[in-house]
């Protein structure tokens, strides 16, 4: 399986990413990922990364 990797600033992902993003998180966390949570990995640059079946892992840094 190939995979690419991409790093975005916030204000710059595909369309489709923060939901992509969003929805792994969910997943990843078992539910127990609130939307507070989600606000708190904006405002940096993230890295991607795309598989086949869409964006399989996410990293941010973001400063504070």
């Amino acid at each position: 399986m190939a995979f690419t990797v991409r790093t975005v600033h916030t204000a710059e992902p595909a369309p489709a990413e923060p939901r992509a993003v969003r929805s792994l998180l969910h997943v990843g966390f078992e539910g127990e990922f609130a939307d507070d949570d989600f606000e708190h990995a904006l405002g940096g640059v993230h890295a991607l990364v795309h598989g086949a079946d869409g964006i399989v892992a996410h990293g941010s840094v973001v400063m504070r």
